[in-house]
């Protein structure tokens, strides 16, 4: 569900500037010409409704393995930051 209004959030936006990158991360925070760095990279793996999801999985798999609401939530985030590092990494020397 989360991915849905992501979507319906995020596929206008991009129709509507004409470019496709999402609407709600921090690389918008940059200026739009600093597309190449490292540091776009890095904020444009950054989606406030990829922490939404990241959070949710939190509060999952503390229910579904009976761990601390503390102990999941740090579990799921350092994946989410070990992915996030990955991806930046691959597109930096592909590009």
């Amino acid at each position: 569900m989360i991915t849905l209004v992501s979507s319906l959030i995020n596929a206008p936006v991009m129709k509507a500037r004409g470019v496709m990158e999402s609407a709600t991360s921090l690389a918008g925070l940059l200026p739009s010409g600093d597309s190449k760095s490292v540091l776009h990279t890095l904020l444009s793996q950054i989606d406030l409704l990829n922490i939404w999801w990241v959070a949710v999985a939190g509060f999952g798999f503390a229910a579904a393995y009976k761990f601390s609401t503390k102990k999941s939530m740090i579990t799921v985030f350092v994946w989410w930051a070990i992915f996030v590092a990955i991806g930046v990494a691959v597109k930096t020397m592909t590009s």
